[in-house]
């Protein structure tokens, strides 16, 4: 096997552990001090390693809690920045459109998303231009 591809059980273990890593940052997000409590020195520190001369495989993935531990993390306590949507069920959509890894600059590159995003856009058009059945800015 071609040592940059998984099996598909590699593939089902990693999905499941950052899964779980993501769910556990969830769970938690909402107690996390809105600024960690290090200087960036510090941080450089604890990440500052040479890199791998080989393949880590899972292992890779064991820094992830220390980096969550260090981020700024947007729960309900900060209020910091504008962003975009930080919703749950939106990191799973974005999860599947990575790995679905689409062009979706015409419709030969990707006719089902460029479908969808011209269906969405003419609903909200209707919605916009007041020939919906409950547009949002048209008087009754």
């Amino acid at each position: 096997m071609n040592p940059l591809s998984l099996s598909n059980a590699k593939y089902s273990d990693l999905y499941q552990r950052v899964t779980q890593i993501a769910l556990e940052y969830l769970s938690a997000v909402s107690a996390m001090p809105s600024f960690p409590s290090l200087s960036g020195g510090e941080v450089q520190a604890i990440f500052s390693s040479p890199a791998p001369e080989q393949g880590m495989g899972m292992a890779a993935l064991n820094d992830l809690t220390k980096v969550i531990e260090l981020v700024r993390p947007c729960g309900p306590r900060f209020f910091g920045y504008v962003l975009g949507s930080g919703e749950p069920v939106a990191a799973s959509a974005d999860m599947l459109a990575s790995v679905l890894n689409q062009n979706v600059t015409g419709w030969r590159s990707s006719p089902s998303a460029i479908t969808i995003e011209r269906l969405v856009v003419g609903w909200l058009a209707l919605r916009f231009t007041c020939r919906s059945a409950r547009p949002l800015h048209c008087s009754a």
